[in-house]
């Protein structure tokens, strides 16, 4: 099984400015930036106070299952918002019942209760469960550049976009490869005069360890800059991963 494609985007969201930027570098529910644009986790997950495994009929305790959903524990330890995001359509139903039911004590952020943005996989093997939660904390929010260092809209009117030169493929994440699970995930990136991506952040979600991936992978791709009036320049492109097994 091996990740499938990177498909590269040159769609400016909008212009940004250092200043613009600086306002915007703080996720939310999840931690804070460093300098460099990573994410320092500050989230700590509470207690685990009442697990309920999906009541799994005769039929499909032969087979081996899995459930991917999304889910927010808020500040009284209930899982709310639990959304499936994918596995196998016979247990998935089955698997959201029994999360929801799921208790914790309440995350904390500096010694206060907070809400945590996570992903579980359920997975059925032969009728055991087995089942992981991990918190969601992937930078959503450009990180702080250059003072006074202004990032363009790609206008291809009156600059030439930049041409991606090197573009190694992200690795699977162990979570994603175990429970089957593939889609495309968004990047917003900064690409600065010199070509090499200056922050990295994630536009649109695909969880399960495949953000920090492709986060990971795009900051090694190299670019050829995009040009302005003869002057490189840096701008803010969309980048698309996609991960599939086969």
């Amino acid at each position: 099984m091996r990740c499938h494609g990177v498909l590269l985007a040159l769609v400016l969201a909008r212009g940004l400015s250092a200043a613009a930027s600086a306002q915007e570098s703080q996720p939310a529910d999840v931690g804070q930036e460093d300098p460099n644009g990573e994410v320092t986790q500050q989230i700590s997950l509470g207690s685990l106070i009442r697990t309920v495994n999906p009541d799994i009929p005769k039929k499909l305790r032969k087979r081996q299952l899995v459930a991917v959903l999304s889910a927010t524990v808020s500040t009284d330890g209930t899982l709310q918002e639990v959304k499936v995001l994918g596995g196998d359509q016979d247990f998935t139903p089955l698997a959201l019942n029994a999360v929801e039911q799921w208790r914790y004590t309440p995350a904390n952020l500096n010694g206060q209760p907070v809400e945590a943005k996570v992903f579980v996989v359920v997975e059925s093997i032969k009728g055991n469960v087995d089942s992981q939660l991990e918190l969601d904390t992937v930078p959503t929010q450009p990180a702080d550049l250059l003072p006074g260092e202004e990032v363009l809209q790609v206008d291809p009117h009156t600059m030439k976009a930049p041409k991606a030169l090197y573009t190694p493929d992200p690795g699977y994440s162990e979570p994603a490869r175990r429970a089957k699970y593939s889609g495309i995930g968004v990047l917003g990136v900064v690409v600065g005069r010199d070509g090499n991506p200056k922050t990295v952040w994630v536009s649109k979600k695909l969880g399960l360890g495949l953000d920090e991936k492709a986060i990971e992978a795009v900051r090694q791709w190299r670019f050829e800059p995009a040009m302005k009036n003869g002057q490189p320049v840096a701008v803010a492109i969309n980048v698309e991963v996609s991960f599939s097994l086969y």
